[in-house]
């Protein structure tokens, strides 16, 4: 649950700082990202210890040539975050720039690929279906770690 937690945090910073930032509230949109950006190397460097408070640093660390660090790291970690951030980056973001709910931007190329796929259909359902879907596999992935 804690990394669910650190997980949640910083996606939810993440959104907020750009979305001020579209907005155009620069001071708050960098306060946020001073924080984000004052965590990242504590997540990076104790993330293990994050998620069991009895393992002893230098030992998991010295394990990495284990399959159980690498399935962990690469398979349940980041694609886990992924599919989190991409289940609920949009809609907080357009929260906090003030847009509605089910925009999407032109810049990033994630947006564009939605927009090409999804030109010609109605933006609900189509909006919210494969972001709920990711958002339940990158809990699940996180959650059973």
């Amino acid at each position: 649950m804690t990394l669910l937690s650190i997980i949640l945090f910083f996606t939810v910073l993440e959104a907020v700082h750009e979305g001020l930032a579209l907005r155009g509230v620069k001071r708050v949109a960098a306060a946020i990202e001073f924080i984000k950006l004052m965590g990242i190397p504590a997540l990076v460097l104790f993330w293990p210890w994050l998620i069991r408070s009895d393992m002893d640093l230098s030992d998991y660390y010295y394990n990495v040539h284990t399959w159980h660090f690498w399935r962990f790291l690469c398979v349940n970690l980041i694609l886990g975050w992924t599919f989190i951030r991409f289940g609920i980056f949009n809609i907080i973001l357009n929260i906090a720039a003030g847009l509605p709910v089910m925009h999407l931007g032109t810049v990033k190329l994630l947006d564009r690929i939605e927009k090409r796929i999804f030109r010609n259909q109605m933006m609900g359902p189509s909006f919210f279906i494969p972001r709920i879907l990711l958002l339940a596999a990158g809990l699940s992935l996180i959650i059973r770690l």
